[in-house]
């Protein structure tokens, strides 16, 4: 018998960002910020991965073309390597809508992800709590209060903040949970 070991693939880190924080900076004033910090981002080696639950609004096939669309006009102006959707009913239950975790496992395994290196900058508890799940570093882009659980591991005021914040760490090889006071790591 012949025993081969096979050298695993090398593994790199993403920064994961919640669709509807994307799309309010894509709409607002600093949205000729965007495509640059994003840029810095995959420039520090991430991958950009747009993640989305369905809205509460959504009404069914009629409406899957136009949100679609909408994903992958987000995605192509703001350069994004991809976006994963949750198209479940919000009134049943499912492992990747958001707090679920599955889109973010399901990236891992397709593109060979470091989630132990990766961060997830959202705006809303349910996506913090996504990355809460699987020990990813959790930025908020929006205020909240203290007794909200989980808290995320960092506050920003704004997309731009957060994402500078991610490659500023990484340019200093400075690992996602290295000093962070959280409930999963520091």
């Amino acid at each position: 018998m012949s025993i081969e070991i096979i050298p695993p693939k090398e593994r790199r880190p993403a920064v994961f960002l919640e669709c509807e924080a994307l799309r309010q900076f894509a709409e607002g004033s600093a949205a000729s910020d965007a495509r640059p910090a994003l840029e810095r981002v995959r420039a520090a080696g991430f991958m950009s991965i747009g993640i989305a639950n369905r809205p509460d609004s959504y009404r069914g096939p009629e409406d899957h073309d136009d949100l679609a669309a909408s994903y992958t006009r987000l995605r192509e102006s703001l350069g994004l390597d991809e976006i994963r959707a949750c198209w479940h009913d919000p009134a049943k239950f499912c492992l990747c809508r958001m707090p679920g975790f599955k889109l973010l496992i399901d990236a891992a395994s397709d593109h060979w992800l470091a989630l132990g290196e990766s961060y997830l900058v959202g705006i809303s508890h349910a996506a913090i709590a996504a990355g809460y799940g699987l020990s990813v570093p959790t930025i908020l882009v929006a205020d909240c209060t203290a007794d909200e659980k989980p808290r995320p591991d960092v506050r920003a005021s704004t997309l731009v903040e957060a994402l500078e914040w991610i490659v500023e760490r990484a340019n200093r090889s400075v690992p996602a949970y290295a000093g962070l006071k959280t409930q999963t790591g520091g």
